[in-house]
């Protein structure tokens, strides 16, 4: 008896927390499974794996190594050469947690103080070309590598501003901006 009269008023509470509206046979549902709030979740831990475009953190989580350097012609001030040995042989560690460089090689420079901590991935654009803005396409880089997804690391804590865009090309290298215009071109180590 006790669970029946229950069941009844479990039904009841139920009944007045719908407040009589019903969904409309058009609606999606209302899914109230999830535990985590919306804020809390990262755009490249709920994207969709590849086959749509979306690119996650886990998919390019672990060593890199800077294979080549692309240089990008439109501004002011260049500083940079294609394959400059600033930037050739240089490591990067990508992980959920963040993305740092390794040490530099004598005579090397320029990525050491950086870092991204709590690092989410952000669409930028429809490609890495669309996303850079680029009039003129960047010396070192093949115009096919640019037609690719292009996704803002965005670090947590790092106001609104990019740490770096980057782009998974289909053999497995990545492109990634940098500073003084450079295009650096990874390769899994």
């Amino acid at each position: 008896m006790r669970l029946l009269i229950l069941g009844g008023v479990v039904c009841l509470a139920l009944a007045a927390c719908s407040n009589g509206e019903a969904e409309s046979p058009g609606a999606p549902a209302s899914d109230t499974s999830s535990s985590v709030p919306i804020s809390e979740t990262k755009p490249a831990e709920t994207a969709v794996e590849p086959g749509n475009g979306m690119l996650t953190i886990g998919r390019i989580s672990g060593e890199w190594r800077v294979a080549s350097v692309g240089v990008l012609v439109s501004g002011p001030v260049q500083a940079l050469g294609i394959d400059d040995p600033t930037f050739m042989g240089r490591t990067i560690s990508i992980s959920a947690d963040q993305w740092s460089w390794g040490p530099a090689a004598a005579g090397q420079s320029g990525a050491d103080a950086s870092s991204c901590s709590g690092p989410s991935l952000m669409l930028s654009g429809e490609n890495l070309e669309h996303a850079l803005g680029v009039e003129a396409p960047p010396l070192g880089i093949a115009p096919d590598m640019l037609s690719h997804p292009a996704f803002d690391v965005m670090c947590a804590g790092g106001g609104d501003s990019a740490y770096a865009t980057v782009s998974l090309l289909p053999d497995g290298r990545m492109i990634m901006t940098w500073l003084d215009g450079a295009l650096l071109v990874l390769t899994r180590r």
